[in-house]
């Protein structure tokens, strides 16, 4: 996985750049949407080439969450499966979540961008 090339394909993305460590588990990687909002993920597996998860890395958020990446080879090319958790432990930020959340979860976004 090349983190800094995630804006390639992932057309929200404005820039991923390195914190801290590398690319395998316990790598740490800052991505800044263009919206502005940014969100420090940690490489917590690591299985090249088949398998990542990335665990929100940001202690003081609201809510916590990891994307788990598989990637499987077909007859025809690949599957590639994203799973996306996530958990919002205070009852009023899940209450404003519920009502003002995105339409598309961002595993969809994922998705929907692989060319």
């Amino acid at each position: 996985t090349d983190f800094g090339r995630f804006p390639d394909w992932q057309p929200w993305m404005k820039s991923v750049e390195r914190v801290r460590g590398g690319e395998g588990v316990g790598g740490v990687w800052r991505h800044t949407e263009k919206s502005g909002d940014r969100l420090d993920l940690e490489v917590t597996t690591w299985e090249a080439p088949r398998k990542l998860v990335t665990t929100i890395a940001n202690p003081n958020l609201p809510f916590r969450g990891s994307w788990t990446t598989e990637i499987e080879p077909t007859p025809t090319g690949s599957r590639v499966t994203i799973t996306e958790r996530g958990e919002i432990p205070n009852p009023i930020f899940r209450a404003l979540w519920r009502l003002f959340r995105p339409r598309k979860s961002s595993a969809l976004r994922f998705i929907e961008a692989i060319p």
